[in-house]
Parts: C-alpha cells; structure tokens; sequence
C-alpha cells in the first residue's frame, strides 16, 4: 500500500501529539537536552505551523500537511503513521502475516482471502480522513514492487524471489555529463542487479535488462560489457571472501 500525498496530507496538531507521545514514551532513552516533551511539542508546532511559500507573485501560508523540504518532516511522517498503523492493526478484525512500512511505502504479507484483503483495504482507507491508500496485489501478476525492488512469489511452492525494478530511463550518452559520471550510472546499476537479486538466474535477467536499456540509449557495447564483466568479479571476489571467513570461524 501506498499513502496518496503523506506529507500534504498530514494534520500538523495530530502529528505533534503523536510525536510528543512517542517522546514521552521513551524519555529516559534520549536526550532531550533539558527539554521537556512539551517544549518539543511547542517548538515543533512552531516550525510546521509558520511554513510560508510564493507563487508567482502571492504569498501562502500552508494550512494543512508539512512542507516535504522540511528536515523535520521525514521522522514527523514516520511517527504520525506509526501511531495511525499501531491503532489500525490492533483494532483490525484480520491482521497481516507481516507488515513493514518505509515513510509512506508500506509492505505485507496476507494469507487470507483476496476478498478480505479489500475489506482489510476499505478499513484502512476508514482510519483518518486525510489520510488515503492505493493498493497493489501480486494476487493476478504474481509480483510486486517496492521500493526500487520487484518481488516476485511462486504460488506453487510459496517461495519469493527478488530483483532490482528499473523504469528504463536514464541520462543519454550524448549528453552533457563527465565520462566518470556516465561509468558510475553504469556500475551502480549492475551493483544494484548484484545486491537485489535473490539468485543467479534474477541476477542475469536483470544485467542484461540492464545491458540492453544502456545500449538503447547510446553507450558503447565494449564499455557496458567490460563494467559487466568487473561488477561481476568484484562481486564473486567479495563471495569467496565471506565464504572463507566463515569457514575460518568455523570450529
């Protein structure tokens, strides 16, 4: 599940509530510089409550959300939808197997029925009323995105495997960027197909997705290739490493 516009859709006096609560909470595990929660919660209201902007030539002040340019917005967030989803998921009448949630990027595991994960969706969507789901389901495709990793379940045996999604755009190389930084974009992507993918077959279908999507777009074969070829060693080094060290931790 995905929250449509977290940040401009958060209530400010909710989300400092949840943040005072939470800091009260676990007081004696932070410092809170001779702060009480309280003038954390007056100084944050503060800051989210003044956030003024321009457009064109008019002057606004937000009344509703937290401006994403906000250093503080990021752990707000995640406090206001730890609170929202700990509620949420002790009052649910069914419950995910699993759940995890990066800022708004939220993850599960259902192992009832198709129908009851929509009215597990309807009783999400009911919670607050600025606060909206989308959903998506490997139940037809039998794959999922998340973040920038594609989750993929075989429904005979049950198990899952993983590789990197890539949407296929990237900078040309004719453009104007330093020959270095065009190599980088190249071997970051490799490395991602290395770290994302959960065995070797993933592995080799994502590199050569990747190998294609580069050529498309104009970077020579033999470069591609040859950092291909040093991704992969690098990695196979990195391998026998581990592979030794356990071995030598062995008694």
């Amino acid at each position: 599940m995905d929250v449509v516009n977290l940040y401009g859709s958060i209530p400010v006096d909710e989300a400092v509530e949840a943040v005072r609560d939470l800091t009260q909470e676990h007081r004696d595990d932070i410092d809170l510089f001779d702060l009480s929660p309280d003038d954390i919660a007056q100084l944050l209201s503060h800051c989210l409550g003044n956030n003024c902007f321009r457009f064109e030539e008019s002057h606004y002040k937000q009344r509703l959300g937290i401006a994403m340019g906000c250093k503080v917005a990021p752990p707000v967030a995640i406090i206001f939808m730890h609170k929202l989803e700990q509620s949420a998921l002790q009052n649910a009448p069914l419950k995910p197997e699993m759940y995890a949630r990066y800022i708004d990027d939220t993850i599960g595991v259902w192992t009832h029925s198709h129908q009851e994960l929509q009215d597990f969706f309807g009783y999400m969507n009911s919670l607050h009323p600025s606060i909206n789901f989308t959903i998506e389901d490997s139940h037809a495709s039998g794959s999922i995105p998340f973040l920038d990793t594609l989750l993929s379940v075989d429904k005979d045996s049950c198990k899952y495997s993983t590789r990197p999604s890539h949407s296929g755009i990237i900078i040309h190389y004719s453009s104007s960027q330093p020959m270095a930084t065009k190599k980088a974009v190249i071997r970051n992507e490799f490395k991602r197909a290395h770290k994302l993918s959960s065995n070797e077959e993933a592995k080799s279908r994502s590199s050569d997705k990747i190998q294609n999507v580069f050529e498309k777009n104009g970077y020579p074969k033999q470069m591609i290739r040859g950092i291909r070829r040093e991704v992969s060693g690098q990695h196979q080094h990195q391998r026998q490493q581990r592979h030794h060290h356990h071995q030598s931790r062995r008694p």
